[in-house]
């Protein structure tokens, strides 16, 4: 397949100028820096709203989704839970280990916790070892059944979990 400035790339028996192939370069060239900058802001917006460690929402996202969630309860007439999490004893973990074996409990539990919560709830990065889920609860359901965030009992039992030691 002929390629740009080829002959036969165009219009057939039409072989392209010096200045249409110096355009079709540009045109390509600023194509590309677009895509580029999108993936790039792409990344960047991924940066400011999670956290580092974890890539679980960070309090800046999970400000905006507490925001949203508590409108739409508003106009919905629905509801939502805000459940805290604080690990007890982690600063101990920390002072006594590595902080690389805080940072893989850390981890291991955003990882556990992220398995327990449903699509439409943002679980998020807090603080040091606090983690905050927020749990909208649409105000309809089918039959008239109306849930309740589970998120605070199958969470407490994940954080209760013994990790098993690695190494």
């Amino acid at each position: 397949m002929p390629g740009v400035g080829e002959r036969g790339a165009g219009r057939p028996g039409h072989e392209w100028s010096d200045g249409e192939r110096t355009f079709l370069q540009a045109v390509a060239h600023l194509m590309a820096s677009t895509i580029d900058r999108h993936g790039h802001e792409d990344e960047v917006r991924r940066l400011a709203l999670h956290d580092p460690l974890t890539d679980l929402a960070n309090r800046t996202l999970l400000h905006d989704r507490l925001r949203q969630a508590v409108a739409a309860a508003r106009h919905d007439c629905g509801r939502v839970s805000v459940l805290f999490c604080d690990l007890d004893g982690f600063k101990h973990v920390n002072d006594t280990l590595v902080h690389a074996a805080g940072d893989a409990v850390l981890v291991a539990l955003a990882g556990r916790l992220r398995q327990e919560v449903r699509a439409m709830d943002t679980l998020a990065r807090f603080a040091g070892d606090e983690f905050v889920i927020c749990c909208p609860t649409p105000p309809v359901w089918p039959h008239g059944w109306t849930p309740r965030c589970a998120a605070p009992s199958r969470c407490a039992g994940v954080m209760a979990r013994p990790r098993p030691r690695s190494g």
